[in-house]
């Protein structure tokens, strides 16, 4: 499969955006004709009409303005239809084609009375016609200033373009209805391929969330959530999510669009960080993704204050700052995944969001500031979502079937590991000696201590058999083979130590579960080779049982020789019983999918570095 992913070119989303966008471009242009124009710029936004009629004002040919266009900066435009007189007494009703302003006036003449359209998308009571590449609005042959111009004042509000790029169109009456019964079919056709994704999104989106449900994996649900808000960015203005939400407020619509594109990107954030396990396997990758949510929760914010108090330059920046350190920050993601992936989960990462890089990157680069409305636009972004979302698909597959076999071999290496253990849970000396003190007990004639013994010794026993058949015990019982384990070890070794089992309030011992016998190799070793190995009669053993969230904390505390004098004397002997068990719990930490650490050892020392015993902490999860 990464064999054919490498075939796929960029070159293939290239012609495929070509495509959609002459094919779009021609159901636009059919039957216009377009006009020349002149501008004037200026920051004075209390000029009027007739100020610029009657002032000889010094309009200019577009080509000659060379920066792009700033929200504070007002434009007054002449368009001339001098070439187009002829064509224009044919019909008395017009309608201009042009691209989308933030706010804008159309003035033409009425009855020798100057009068005017608001044309702008972002202010009320507009008379502009929204539609999917332009805005028209309509005027009359004989409203012609000098019949021969129209004058427009317009400002670009969400987005910086070159006065020269725009363009100014017309179409009769007659032929703009022609246009709208052709457009019907025409226009549902080019919606076609939006209607296919949408239908690839819901049905990932039900999937993912069904995977979720079902595998409680949160990579299933933040991948969901990104299809869900990339169905919602890319078809929700067609499926009229926007027009339910917001009505006819258009700034609050394209709010709404950013913000969605900031609850896609974090979407995705989640997705990649609980699908690769970066905290664990791509420490980098991890600091990376969390700057990439810091400043999404930043840009939210300051957008959202700047479209409030209609700050458009300080927007423009915000979210071009935002776009081009995303951008940046995801290449440089991908670079040291390419070179530092520990698995094959990292190519589908590094081949999903290279093509919705690319398609992001063509899609703004093509957007001209109005992308909620652009149709056009969008298709480069929907062909690198879509592409996305098939290798992801294939990527979650792969993941779910990498995991089960993971888990299938840590479940057998479990079930090896705990028979191990409970093999190595008694020694051959611990049952010969604490049967020998027995039999002392009975030619001692001491019959009540041998029968109390030997009964703890058979039931000890017992419940080592049963342990062998169940993976899992009552605390309470657990405690209860504990006990009876140290009092036969008392036994046998003449009550030389002294021991407590103490348990917190908090810890319920007859409705927590915790794997069979995890705990006795460590009291083992404490007794064995900390306690009967010191000197005197002051020798303490403690264990003691927490509870912390979804562990049961136990704590053998004891007062012996220490592991360095142990490890001196016995040449670093090592407990199979204590190496079994971590290896155990070690399973049991792969089976949860968690980086804990179950077990803790502490050497107590004085203040002047002499050994007071050691503490062992063992995480048990529950």
């Amino acid at each position: 499969m990464f064999k054919l992913l490498n075939k796929i070119s960029p070159l293939t989303l290239l012609a495929l955006s070509i495509f959609f966008n002459s094919y779009a471009q021609q159901i636009n242009n059919k039957n216009t004709a377009s006009i020349p124009f002149t501008i004037l710029k200026t920051i004075d936004d209390t000029l009027s009409i007739n100020t610029i009629l009657h002032s000889n004002a010094s309009f200019q040919d577009p080509k000659l303005f060379v920066d792009k266009t700033l929200p504070k900066d007002t434009y007054w435009i002449k368009l001339d239809f001098k070439e187009a007189l002829s064509a224009i007494k044919t019909d008395s009703l017009w309608y201009l084609k042009f691209g989308n302003f933030g706010y804008g006036k159309l003035y033409n003449l009425n009855n020798d009375s100057i009068s005017n359209k608001i044309i702008g998308q972002f202010e009320a009571d507009k008379e502009v016609q929204l539609v999917k590449f332009h805005s028209e609005v309509s005027f009359s042959s004989t409203s012609l200033f000098q019949n021969r111009f129209l004058y427009l004042k317009v400002k670009k509000v969400i987005s910086r373009e070159y006065p020269k790029d725009w363009e100014f169109s017309y179409i009769s009456h007659a032929k703009h209805t022609l246009n709208k019964d052709y457009s019907t079919w025409s226009e549902t056709k080019s919606l076609l391929p939006m209607y296919v994704f949408s239908g690839i999104c819901v049905i990932m989106v039900l999937l993912t969330l069904a995977f979720f449900i079902y595998l409680k994996q949160l990579e299933f649900l933040f991948y969901s959530l990104y299809v869900f808000w990339l169905l919602v960015l890319i078809s929700g203005y067609e499926l009229k999510i926007y027009e339910v939400l917001f009505g006819d407020n258009l700034l609050l619509k394209y709010w709404f669009y950013e913000v969605v594109q900031m609850f896609i990107n974090s979407a995705y954030i989640f997705f990649v960080m609980f699908y690769l396990k970066t905290k664990i396997d791509y420490p980098i990758i991890q600091r990376l993704l969390k700057f990439m949510l810091v400043l999404q929760i930043l840009v939210f914010v300051l957008d959202t204050t700047f479209l409030y108090y209609e700050f458009f330059i300080g927007h423009i920046y915000i979210i071009n700052m935002e776009r081009l350190t995303l951008i940046a920050s995801s290449t440089a993601g991908l670079i040291y995944l390419i070179f530092n992936g520990k698995n094959k989960l990292v190519y589908f990462i590094v081949y999903g969001l290279f093509f919705f890089l690319i398609g992001t990157i063509a899609h703004f680069y093509h957007t001209r500031g109005s992308a909620l409305l652009d149709l056009n636009s969008r298709y480069y972004l929907m062909i690198g979502c879509a592409l996305d979302i098939i290798i992801f698909a294939y990527g979650l597959t792969y993941k779910v079937f990498l995991e089960q076999n993971e888990k299938l071999h840590y479940q057998k290496e479990a079930f090896t590991n705990k028979t191990q253990a409970l093999r190595a849970q008694i020694n051959p000396h611990f049952i010969f000696n604490s049967l020998s003190s027995i039999q002392n007990l009975i030619t001692s004639n001491d019959r009540i201590s041998a029968l109390k013994y030997l009964s703890k010794f058979s039931r000890l026993t017992r419940n080592i058999l049963e342990g062998s058949i169940e993976t899992n015990a009552l605390l309470e019982d657990e405690i209860n083979m504990l006990n009876d384990y140290l009092e036969l070890e008392s036994l046998r070794f003449n009550a030389t130590f002294n021991y407590t089992i103490n348990i917190d309030n908090d810890v319920d011992t007859k409705a927590i579960e915790i794997p069979a016998l995890i705990v006795q190799p460590f009291v083992e070793n404490a007794i064995i080779h900390g306690l009967l190995n010191k000197k005197g009669h002051d020798k303490k053993l403690s264990i003691t049982y927490k509870k912390d969230d979804d562990f049961i904390i136990c704590e053998i505390d004891d007062n012996g020789i220490g592991r360095q004098i142990t490890s001196k004397k016995e040449s670093i002997h090592r407990s199979r019983g204590v190496e079994v068990t971590q290896e155990r719990l070690r399973s049991l930490n792969k089976l949860k999918d968690t980086n804990v650490k179950h077990i803790k050892i502490i050497d107590k020392k004085d203040n002047e570095g002499n050994s007071l015993g050691t503490k062992v902490i063992v995480k048990i999860p529950i």
